[in-house]
């Protein structure tokens, strides 16, 4: 009750609500409508009211809503990137969907924690049903699971984490990498996005374990010379533990030979992991859904639905074949957390490093309830382009471009 009376003073009354709600809905339809033909996509920088924004200090008493608003007219807005114009084309970031707004706006207000059920019991079970969804799109078996994440270089740290603690015999939990005589060796493309190589050294592997293997003509891992290297390391008194895949390259858009690369890993007891950050929810279109379901014979696949799902900032995802193994790796009960288990429920602090979690999954399933998943079939298609420049540069290549239109 003291808290509560403490904080009453940081609550809005039901006018300020009422007017707090009126000039958002306002600012969102001015805003929306203005992007096509008035805003410009990189801002010319008012480094005046930028350097006011950065040194003016707080105030001892609130301005208030009129004026907070008005602040962000005037000076957030005019100094801020416009994603969603129709011809941002840049960094893979497309305009979010209708009703994120309003769901970003409902997962602040109910605050939930998404760490263990009891916290966030509704929040549990969206999270559950999205990352249900997002594995029946790769055919991943009952057994899958995952987490929902701030982005792909998370999720792939996640990964990486997971493959770590399967592949090695000894339980990194108690020993670290330090106990270990063999180096453990990653393995990945020269196309491979930089955020494969960042997990490594986070991991405490290093850099100098990363293999990066060269590409063919389609800027495609080469099996050939990874199928070399595996061996060649093996022979160093090495231990090869993971191959990361691409489905989407950053630079070109390739995807690399997933059925081949599954072939191998089994064949050499690897973790397959794809980055499917750029490109794998291309499953949805009807053009590339074959191609990319073939993403399902990893062991990990790194999504973004902030990406061709359209969800804002942040949202990212990962799944495994084996839910099992991500609590392998990040499993554990403190005292002071009452995790009960659940038939219905889990407790996602054991699948993640994060132990306070916002509500990410809600923007998403929000999205899929309101608009449906036909729709985002549908603008998943025209976003993918081919184009034959050269035989060198860019044959068959996909190209992502985002599109201004309401889904």
């Amino acid at each position: 009750m003291e808290s509560t009376a403490a904080a009453s003073h940081l609550s809005l009354g039901d006018r300020d609500i009422d007017r707090a709600g009126h000039l958002l809905i306002q600012f969102l339809k001015d805003y929306e409508r203005a992007i096509p033909t008035s805003a410009a996509i990189l801002p010319t920088l008012n480094r005046s009211q930028l350097e006011e924004l950065r040194r003016t200090p707080f105030k001892r008493a609130g301005t208030g809503i009129e004026a907070i608003f008005k602040e962000i007219q005037d000076k957030i807005v005019p100094n801020s990137t416009t994603v969603a114009h129709p011809r941002f084309l840049a960094y893979v970031l497309g305009p979010p969907n209708g009703i994120a707004p309003f769901a970003e706006a409902v997962a602040a207000a109910l605050n939930q924690n998404c760490n263990f059920w009891q916290l966030s019991p509704a929040a549990n079970v969206i999270e559950q049903k999205v990352i249900a969804w997002l594995s029946d799109l790769f055919d991943y078996p009952a057994a899958a699971g995952g987490i929902i994440t701030s982005g792909g270089s998370m999720a792939t740290l996640t990964a990486l984490r997971a493959a770590l603690c399967d592949k090695c015999p000894a339980d990194l939990r108690e020993t670290g990498l330090q106990s270990r005589s063999a180096p453990l060796v990653l393995y990945t493309s020269t196309e491979a996005h930089d955020s494969v190589e960042k997990a490594a050294t986070l991991l405490g592997l290093g850099s100098n374990q990363v293999r990066k293997i060269p590409v063919d003509d389609d800027f495609q891992m080469r099996v050939d010379v990874l199928r070399a290297a595996i061996r060649a390391d093996r022979e160093a008194g090495k231990q090869p533990f993971c191959v990361v895949a691409s489905a989407g390259t950053i630079n070109t858009g390739a995807v690399d030979p997933i059925a081949e690369l599954a072939s191998l890993c089994r064949e050499e007891d690897l973790w397959l992991h794809v980055d499917g950050a750029y490109g794998a929810l291309f499953v949805l279109a009807a053009r590339t859904r074959e191609t990319l379901r073939l993403c399902g014979l990893a062991d990990s696949i790194v999504l973004d639905p902030h990406k061709l799902l359209f969800a804002p900032l942040e949202a990212g995802c990962l799944i495994v074949r084996d839910r099992v193994k991500l609590r392998h790796a990040f499993g554990g009960i403190s005292s002071y957390l009452p995790a009960d288990r659940d038939p219905l429920l889990m407790n996602f602090m054991e699948y993640g490093p994060q132990l306070s979690r916002g509500f990410k999954a809600f923007k998403i399933w929000c999205a899929l309830e309101v608009f449906g998943v036909d729709a985002f079939a549908r603008a998943a298609d025209p976003c993918w382009r081919w184009r034959v420049i050269s035989k060198r540069d860019f044959k068959l290549r996909m190209l992502l471009s985002y599109w201004h239109q309401s889904i």
